[in-house]
């Protein structure tokens, strides 16, 4: 059995202010540990390579695929990183990006993700809102 990890990622709340969000080894390690609706958006992470995504619904800690979150791709032309990071094998073990990220949607069950920032495949930032 392997130790608990601790990963983190920040999750911007509104442009003034940012969170950390701390998942811990209780969440998803390998990709068969995810939903059909998770694996689907982490394969379109790693189709987008660099990019967002916006306005992202979950419900029960899955995506939503109806109504489509808007993506936008941004393509580098030179330099490292130029094509999206994909994983040819049917299973592997989970960045810890992704687990960050799934932990996040199965602690908070519903709601909107204004913005995702992907970067070289995995989800490096994202910004939702909260009522206060």
């Amino acid at each position: 059995m392997q130790p608990s990890k601790t990963v983190s990622n920040t999750v911007n709340h509104d442009a003034n202010a940012s969170t950390t969000v701390t998942a811990t080894g209780s969440g998803p390690r390998r990709f068969s540990d995810l939903t059909p609706k998770q694996q689907a958006l982490l394969r379109k992470f790693q189709n987008i390579g660099w990019g967002t995504v916006e306005d992202l619904f979950f419900e029960g800690g899955d995506p939503i695929v109806r109504p489509a979150p808007k993506v936008h791709r941004v393509i580098r032309l030179r330099g490292k990183g130029s094509g999206p990071t994909l994983h040819s094998e049917r299973d592997f073990v989970l960045r810890d990006e992704h687990v960050t990220f799934f932990s996040f949607l199965r602690e908070q069950q519903s709601g909107h993700i204004h913005r995702i920032e992907i970067c070289d495949g995995l989800p490096a930032e994202m910004s939702v809102e909260e009522v206060a």
